[in-house]
């Protein structure tokens, strides 16, 4: 019942590589921004990294479960997704606020913020698993998360 490390490794330089040639980083905020915002290329990648980190983040509690995995394991790993869970849910937030002048990088953005927000309610589903000790359904979070990170991977592979 792990989230391959592999897959979300992949997941971390595709959301990386999807803005690729964006110029260099400029000043970037981790505030809320309001709802159309046009932003930099420099402030979207920031933003495409900062999921990626809370993403992997995530992924390394799941990967540091026992195998087998118990109950007793799988409730103590709750409180530890809580930070990387709320990192993920305030990136998407921007995600869906920003806007881009670019057409390329805004299409490119559509597409990960809806990727990105399946691979959030798969983390979601994963912890309020492990919060209640379902074994059963931390398993098929697992499942489902893994599918999602690897849609959201597809994106950096197929382009835009």
């Amino acid at each position: 019942m792990r989230v391959r490390s592999a897959a979300v490794a992949l997941c971390t330089v595709a959301l990386a590589a999807l803005t690729s040639g964006c110029g260099s980083a400029g000043p970037v905020t981790t505030g809320t921004i309001a709802v159309g915002t046009t932003v930099s290329q420099e402030q979207y990648l920031a933003d495409t990294r900062a999921a990626a980190g809370a993403i992997r983040d995530f992924a390394a509690v799941v990967n540091g479960l026992p195998n087998p995995l118990t109950r007793e394991a799988l409730t103590e790993a709750a409180g530890a997704m809580a930070d990387p869970l709320a990192r993920a849910e305030a990136v998407q937030t921007r995600l869906v606020a920003e806007r881009l002048e670019d057409q390329r990088l805004e299409s490119q953005r559509g597409k990960v913020r809806t990727a990105n927000a399946a691979v959030i309610a798969g983390m979601g589903r994963m912890r309020n698993a492990a919060q209640a000790g379902d074994m059963p359904g931390a398993k098929q979070a697992a499942a489902d998360l893994q599918a999602s990170v690897e849609a959201l991977r597809a994106i950096g592979v197929g382009g835009t």
